[in-house]
């Protein structure tokens, strides 16, 4: 397949440390420790944006849940810091579109899900499926991907019909994927546990010493 016809997910990522220092699990833990607390002081003091100790608390601790506020501060740290005045943005521009799709493989059983992908490539000009564990031959894939794929384009045809860019013409590639080789191993094929956690780690200490973050935190967290 030519290079720029090549999908963004063919290639598989390189392997990525997750490796924490005990400067940052102490940190981490110092944030753990304040659950239960009064956490309603401001931890994370951006340009634009903030978000108090007990909403980083319930985003980072095991088994906790990830808060709208702890959300945008991580994307203001992958976009860099900001200019105090900016009046105007440009927008990304975005090649694709991604479509997570969680199908029930089991009738009458909730826990049978299995997530694959469908990906609009508007490079390309065609959607792309990725499972790891089926191919379009399988019949349950396809008709689900064929009902999703209608939708999608029914829905652009109403939203973007003057738009140039049309879909309802794009063919369904599939995309080849590590395949796993039963049906409880499709988490290794994203990250290992322990990663998770170290990325919660590594998350935080990141974003209390993001430059731009003015509160005494240390301070905060009595490891001043």
């Amino acid at each position: 397949m030519a290079a720029a016809l090549q999908s963004s997910y063919v290639q598989a990522a390189r392997k990525i440390s997750f490796n924490c220092s005990r400067a940052v699990t102490k940190v981490y833990d110092a944030v753990c420790m304040c659950s239960g607390r009064s956490t309603s002081v401001v931890i994370l003091n951006y340009l634009f944006t903030h978000a108090t100790l007990g909403h980083l608390v319930d985003s980072v601790k095991p088994r906790g849940k990830l808060i709208n506020t702890v959300v945008e501060i991580g994307i203001y740290v992958i976009n860099g810091k900001k200019t105090r005045g900016a009046t105007r943005w440009v927008m990304p521009l975005h090649i694709t579109v991604l479509f997570p799709v969680l199908q029930k493989l089991v009738q009458n059983d909730e826990h049978s899900g299995h997530y694959f992908l469908i990906v609009v490539n508007l490079r390309n000009n065609r959607f792309e499926i990725l499972d790891s564990m089926r191919t379009l031959e399988n019949e349950a894939l396809a008709q689900c991907s064929a009902t999703i794929i209608n939708t999608i384009k029914k829905l652009w045809e109403t939203h973007y019909a003057e738009t140039s860019k049309q879909i309802e013409d794009y063919e369904i590639v599939q995309i080849g994927v590590p395949k796993q080789a039963n049906n409880c191993d499709y988490g290794r094929l994203v990250c290992n546990f322990q990663d998770i956690c170290n990325m919660r780690k590594i998350l935080t200490h990141t974003w209390l010493n993001f430059e731009e973050n003015d509160v005494n935190w240390e301070s905060i967290l009595n490891l001043a």
